[in-house]
């Protein structure tokens, strides 16, 4: 009878650890996807401002001496400017960042109060059913699916690379290894480089650098 009621304590405390393992790990990249979408609306409105500032630029400069022989050429490259910033504005709008934001945010927050929820079963040593571990199970995939809306392969490549992150599994009695120098430098390059904010950063950047080599 003993043996029993140990070996139903030891699954239920192997359940628990797998799905609490799993849950953590799910809300830690629901929020760095969070953060991601949080970088990107802001890199977007920020890159958008700019180009606007910059058509203006052109647009004054015709009243300088030096560049009104220039005014129909810099016409042209204004109205086309114009018509860019615009369907750039339109796909950023389909892209819809700041909604996605809200989502991961609110997914990370959902799953946290459901980690909460398998914390407390595993300190209580909780004696589950096998139809509670179904519940559990199905309140953790209706979680997902009420937010729809899946993180990427970089979310989840950025958060385990993270120092602290292994740190703080650790505390939750997780084994986990530690992400190498180079491939952390890898993971920060598909981050920052190969991502799509480094296209909306190069739209900042590239147009007074060709101004200054482009204007007389």
């Amino acid at each position: 009878m003993e043996q029993s009621i140990q070996n139903r304590t030891t699954e239920n405390s192997s359940f628990l650890t797998s799905l609490i393992r799993r849950v953590k790990i799910t809300s830690a990249v629901r929020f760095e996807a969070h953060h991601r979408m949080q970088y990107m609306k802001n890199i977007t409105t920020l890159s958008i401002a700019m180009l606007s500032i910059y058509i203006i630029s052109l647009n004054l400069l015709v009243f300088i001496d030096k560049y009104k022989k220039l005014s129909n050429e810099l016409t042209v490259v204004t109205v086309v400017l114009s018509t860019f910033v615009l369907a750039v504005s339109l796909v950023i709008s389909q892209l819809q960042y700041g909604e996605r934001e809200y989502i991961y945010h609110s997914c990370g927050m959902e799953l946290n109060k459901f980690l909460d929820k398998l914390l407390l079963y595993k300190e209580e040593k909780h004696t589950l059913s096998f139809e509670q571990k179904k519940e559990l199970y199905i309140e953790y995939s209706d979680i997902l699916k009420s937010y729809n809306l899946n993180h990427s392969g970089l979310d989840a490549l950025v958060v385990t690379s993270k120092d602290d992150w292994v740190k703080t599994m650790e505390n939750y009695g997780f084994t986990v290894y530690k992400t190498g120098r180079w491939k952390k430098l890898w993971i920060w390059c598909r981050k920052y480089i190969f991502d799509a904010s480094f296209i909306y950063l190069l739209l900042i950047i590239l147009p007074p650098i060709l101004s200054l080599v482009l204007l007389p």
